[in-house]
């Protein structure tokens, strides 16, 4: 599996988290105890993705 590949996999696995984390925190009806979990999976999705779409743009900017 090439570089390009990896990298947009885990980009998705990335949103996914975001998603998630996000969802939890605007639609669900929550207890203040489990707040945390939804903003550590929303928080560590941005993280993700914001990483993830730097290192691809610095792949595809080597490539060309």
């Amino acid at each position: 599996m090439n570089t390009k590949k990896k990298i947009s996999i885990a980009l998705i696995g990335s949103f996914l988290i975001f998603s998630y984390g996000v969802y939890h925190l605007r639609f669900e009806e929550r207890d203040e105890e489990f707040t945390a979990l939804p903003l550590i999976f929303a928080v560590t999705g941005l993280v993700g993705l914001i990483a993830n779409l730097a290192k691809l743009k610095d792949h595809t900017d080597k490539n060309e």
